[in-house]
């Protein structure tokens, strides 16, 4: 069986050159012989085709279990560094975080999980046009977001410079009202008894909060893991940018839920040990995502299905807070000077956007040429 080099060699040719149209009619009678004796039918090699396959799944299970891990640990970061960032520094961290999850999400979703459940790009001449309007779509979204921003704050602005004089007197009268009003109707034996009853009906609130915390991590985290395991079954490319799509989710979540079980009157080893429970459903998820994905047809549901979430946890539930925030550093919020003012928390904002549809953007384009 004479392999792609001896005919080059037949035809007098070098490899780098190509062969001429004389000396493709010099290895034609050599390919009808090869065809004709069958020389090549029988010499296979059915180690390689083997050999390739598990080096396949040794890197699935691997960098599968790899990110699924980091997702883990995540869940405990929260108690690692949240003793030693100050109020500022925290707030600036978890700003940046947000907006990178949204855009991670987001972009993951758009340019990855809805072509890979509709079976798109697989047409290498439709291939970057589709990713292109994909890229649009995810500008789209940014564009719209700081023009809206943008216009609220400006507009914020104009109307708190010119009610700021006419505010400060009424202000003042209200603050007199309020206080005499609460020396004349709230006696001091009364107030502690209700401060008390506060306290324990808060108590008792936080703590059925905080267990639902934990049952809804433990869900989001399997729904995860089973995006993970489709991701990663269909190819090593497509898992790590899902992967890092999830990880930058995770991390803000994690902390803001490792800070909310502390609040509600659990250790912080406590907390931090609850947290990686439920965040190891992850594993679970990532093999049942794994055993599933091997039905392509299922693998796009799954897609699908992960799509729509990662586009409403990063536009309905994050992008929202991405906007209290800024409303709240607003510079004349209430004619206070901010310790972070709006245009610090915007530039870090629009950093983690940019940073996020970015790596998903370059994951998109270079996916068929990543080897591992």
């Amino acid at each position: 069986c004479l392999t792609a080099k001896d005919f080059f060699i037949v035809a007098r040719a070098k490899e780098k050159y190509g062969i001429s149209q004389s000396q493709f009619s010099t290895i034609c009678p050599a390919i009808l012989q090869q065809i004709v004796s069958r020389a090549c039918k029988n010499n296979t090699r059915p180690t390689i085709p083997h050999i390739n396959k598990m080096q396949d799944l040794v890197k699935m299970w691997g960098f599968g279990i790899l990110f699924t891990t980091m997702i883990c640990l995540g869940s405990v970061l929260g108690a690692g560094i949240l003793p030693f960032m100050n109020g500022i520094t925290y707030k600036k961290a978890m700003i940046f975080m947000i907006a990178l999850a949204v855009s991670t999400l987001s972009g993951n979703a758009i340019l990855h999980l809805i072509p890979s459940a509709f079976n798109l790009g697989n047409d290498p001449k439709t291939k970057y046009e589709e990713l292109v309007k994909g890229i649009t779509v995810l500008a789209g979204i940014y564009f719209f977001y700081i023009f809206d921003k943008l216009i609220i704050h400006l507009s914020k602005l104009r109307s708190a410079n010119l009610a700021r004089k006419e505010n400060d007197t009424d202000v003042g009268i209200a603050r007199m009202n309020s206080i005499s009003y609460q020396i004349n109707n709230n006696p001091t034996e009364t107030t502690d008894e209700k401060t008390v009853e506060r306290s324990d009906k808060k108590l008792k609130t936080i703590a059925s909060v905080a267990w639902l915390i934990l049952i809804g991590d433990a869900l989001h985290n399997f729904t995860d893991g089973l995006a993970m395991g489709a991701a990663f079954k269909t190819s090593i490319s497509q898992g790590i940018s899902t992967s890092i799509a999830i990880l930058c989710e995770e991390i803000p979540h994690e902390l803001g839920d490792f800070a909310i079980l502390v609040n509600s009157g659990l250790s912080v080893k406590r907390a931090a040990m609850c947290n990686f429970l439920c965040a190891s459903t992850c594993f679970v998820g990532f093999i049942f995502g794994v055993l599933i994905g091997e039905d392509p047809v299922a693998s796009q549901y799954i897609f699908g299905i992960a799509a729509g979430i990662f586009l409403y946890i990063s536009l309905a539930a994050m992008l929202p807070e991405m906007t209290e925030q800024l409303e709240l550093s607003d510079d004349s919020y209430n004619g206070k000077t901010q310790k972070v003012s709006f245009w610090s928390l915007f530039l870090i904002q629009n950093i983690g956007l940019l940073t996020g549809f970015g790596v998903m953007a370059v994951l998109a384009v270079y996916e068929n040429d990543i080897q591992i």
